[in-house]
This record gives C-alpha cells, structure tokens and sequence, in this order.
C-alpha cells in the first residue's frame, strides 16, 4: 500500500440472532468485501458477524479506519473494545447504511501487531444487508476521503430535498394564487413527493413508522405517487389532456401509497414488484416528452427536455447499482 492505506476485502461472517452479543465461537465463513450476505444466505433476518484482522508496525503511530458501507444498522468493535454504535440495533433500525464510519485510532486500542476489528451488522435480506470495504492507514488521506464521501453521500442530498421542497412551496403557491393553472399545481405535487422519497437517503431511522418495512413500504408508495403526478405535469406541460389515461394513473398510485401504508409488512420487503414498473414507466415518458418536445418545436418544452436528460442519465447509473448489475 504505497499510498500509506491498506484496503482490507477479505474477512470472515457468520450468522447469529438478533440479541447475539458476542459472535459465535464457530461457523464462520470466508467472504469478499464488499458483501451483502442474502446472496449467501437469502432468508437471513438478524445479525451477522464480520471479522477481519490485520498487522499494524506501530501502535504507537495514530492510525485511520475507514469503513465504506454497513447496512443496516452496526456496531464496531477494536481489539474487543466497543468504538462505535448506532442507537438501535433491533426494530426500528438505525439508518446509517448511507454514510461511511471513520474513526482515528491509536495505542492503547490499536496493538503493534495482530489487530481484530469485529463489525456487527444488524439487517433484513429484504434490503441488501451488507458490509463494504476496509481501509487503514494515514489518518490525512482517509479522513479527506470520509469528508468527501460525506459531502457526496449525505450533505448534497440533503441540500438538494431542502432546495426541492422549497422549490415546491414556491411552485405551489403560484398555482393558489392561480388556480387555473393546474400545471403548477402536478409539479408542486410530483416535487413534494419527490423530495419525501429521497428522505430515504439521509433519515437517520425509520420514524415515525415502527419497523424498517413500515418505511420502505412508505417511500415506496412516495415514488410511484411522484411519478405519477410528474406524468400529469408532462401532460399539462405540453398543453395535453388524457382525462381517462389520468384517471387510471393517479388510481393505481393511490393504490400503491394505500396498500403501502396498510399492508407494509409485503409492499416493503417486495417493493420490487411495483417499483420497477414505475420505473420503467417514468423512463418511457421522460423519453416521450423528449421526442415531442423535438418534434414540436417550442422551446419552453425543449429547455425543459434537456433538463430531464440529466436526472434520467443519473437515475440509469443508480437504477444499475440498486438492481446490481455493475457496481457503483
């Protein structure tokens, strides 16, 4: 490691019970990080264990840990000393699977020599439970890449939701002041629930909802709602109504948000199943709207087209990493 950090993607997991403390003495198994153990163990719901070790020359020189990703919620242990935990272990887990965890070490923690470093990650197979890769080393060299991950993982989002609902209350209130102007009003919609799903990217816990399926299920219900109100401001944008083809839309939406909030307990764990329809669906009408707005000649729609590429372009890349298809 030339650069001063050592990257560790090699350890050791086994699986254990949600009140699992201590990790087992046996059963554990060799794994790649990064890891998401429902690819090893696809029913798993609970704890799993990772342990990984490496020879530090001198403890007495302070040292930097990087940990990229633990999803759902972790504890973390050096040398059989706690250094790091999230406030909930159990239902309603803590959400800290969106930023990493950095932590600057030194004697008498870290051992000259041998060192053990035990990640208990507490998950649902449901939600890609995981744990990415380990980075020791110059404490200068990590703790800018953990300022950076930071900014990019969990600042910037939550900058863009604030700058999104206060673009919503503002686009909002024209359409109060205006109520004939219903394309106002679907975007001010579409934003605000728009801006309620990305809360999934920098929410801290499931709040106020009592379980991890109770929140998924809900931000879920969230996208195919903003979805379809951003059809309709498309629509409306582009000075068309489909009053039956809208009817059926806004339906099934509500239908999704509904059974999502009485039925969480399915619509979150399989999310998959009307999410990925949505998806798709808001694709094939970004990429209409595009092609009408070259078609048609009005510059409004080709200026609002080319602010679509962007997002879409952006949702494709994230759209792979979710679904697994390459890294990110």
């Amino acid at each position: 490691h030339a650069d001063g950090v050592l990257r560790i993607d090699r350890a050791e997991a086994v699986r254990a019970d949600w009140n699992a403390w201590r990790p087992p003495a046996g059963g554990w198994e060799p794994v790649t990080l990064a890891d998401q153990w429902q690819t090893r163990w696809p029913a798993h719901d609970g704890v799993v264990w990772y342990r990984l070790r490496w020879r530090q020359a001198d403890a007495a020189q302070p040292t930097g840990l990087l940990l990229d990703y633990t999803c759902m919620a972790a504890a973390v242990y050096l040398n059989g000393s706690l250094i790091d935990r999230d406030a909930s272990l159990v239902e309603p887990l803590s959400r800290r699977w969106q930023v990493p965890r950095y932590f600057l070490l030194q004697s008498p923690l870290l051992r000259t020599g041998e060192n053990e470093l035990l990640v208990r990650v507490s998950g649902l197979a449901a939600y890609q439970p995981s744990l990415g890769v380990v980075d020791v080393g110059d404490p200068r060299i990590l703790q800018g890449r953990f300022r950076q991950e930071m900014l990019i993982r969990h600042d910037l989002q939550l900058l863009d939701s604030a700058i999104g609902f206060v673009l919503a209350a503002v686009i909002g209130l024209f359409w109060l002041l205006r109520r004939t102007e219903t394309m106002y009003g679907w975007y001010a919609l579409s934003a605000v629930f728009g801006r309620l799903y990305d809360t999934n990217f920098f929410a801290a816990s499931p709040w106020p909802f009592a379980t991890t399926d109770g929140w998924q299920a809900f931000i879920g219900g969230c996208y195919a709602m903003s979805a379809a109100a951003h059809a309709v401001f498309l629509l409306r944008f582009s000075e068309r109504r489909w009053p039956r083809f809208e009817r059926l839309l806004l339906g099934a939406a509500t239908a999704v948000m509904a059974l999502a909030l009485l039925w969480p307990q399915w619509m979150g764990p399989n999310r998959n199943v009307y999410l990925v329809p949505t998806i798709a669906f808001l694709y094939l009408v970004s990429f209409a709207f595009m092609g009408y707005a070259l078609r048609s000649g009005r510059r409004d729609c080709q200026v609002l087209a080319l602010c679509i590429v962007v997002p879409v372009a952006v949702s494709l890349h994230d759209l792979g990493v979710y679904m697994g298809w390459y890294g990110g």
